[in-house]
Parts: structure tokens; C-alpha cells; sequence
């Protein structure tokens, strides 16, 4: 139960760093800022655990 909640909230908080990065690219057309937030997802995609994908 508890394996399951943990995935549930690592799958939000991914769904959420990727909408708040196409807004941010939507947003402003400047490129430093999107060159910013790239490193940010994948600083959390190498930190975030495989199994969270496995089962969605």
C-alpha cells in the first residue's frame, strides 16, 4: 500500500515538472530560461526510482 502511494506521488510530481516545463517553454519564448529547466528534469529522472515506471 504503502510502495503504491510512494509511486503514485513520484508519478505526479514527474506529470508536474513536465507540465510546469512546456508552460515554461509555452510562456516565454526565451531559450536560457528552457535551458535552465532541462538539467532540473533530468537531475530528477536519474534520482527517481525505475520501478515507478515499470507499472504505470
Amino acid at each position: 500500500m504503502l510502495q503504491h502511494v510512494d509511486r503514485h506521488l513520484a508519478f505526479l510530481s514527474t506529470l508536474f515538472v513536465f507540465l510546469l516545463f512546456f508552460f515554461t517553454l509555452r510562456k516565454s519564448e526565451n531559450l536560457t530560461i528552457s535551458m535552465k529547466t532541462t538539467p532540473f528534469i533530468l537531475i530528477i529522472y536519474i534520482h527517481s526510482p525505475n520501478k515507478q515506471f515499470s507499472k504505470i
